[in-house]
């Protein structure tokens, strides 16, 4: 696995959790031969990366949606624990933020 090239995900900028959470998705999506439960798991990180963001919304037609920071980190966290593995994967995509199913 390769490190970060991002100066901005360091512990100078980012909270322990976010590295954390940061680190475990990039495990989870550069895995060599994840389980099933694995390779959905990074499907749905992978949607839930496509958010609605306020420069995109005359592109995409999804209404653009402000979320925390440490909404998303916590999200995300979730999403690599399985607490959505319910949740159909297009559910996810241009949500800003995930709910359980």
């Amino acid at each position: 696995m390769r490190a970060s090239s991002s100066r901005f995900l360091h512990p100078e900028y980012v909270s322990a959790e976010q590295l954390r959470v940061a680190g475990a998705a990039r495990k989870l999506l550069h895995g060599a031969a994840p389980t099933e439960p694995e390779r959905s798991r990074a499907r749905k990180l992978l949607l839930f990366q496509a958010q609605p963001f306020f420069v995109a919304e005359p592109f995409t037609a999804h209404p653009s949606a402000y979320v925390p920071r440490a909404d998303s980190v916590r999200t995300f966290g979730a999403l690599l624990t399985g607490a959505y593995d319910a949740v159909a994967d297009e559910a996810l995509q241009f949500t800003g933020r995930a709910r359980s199913g």
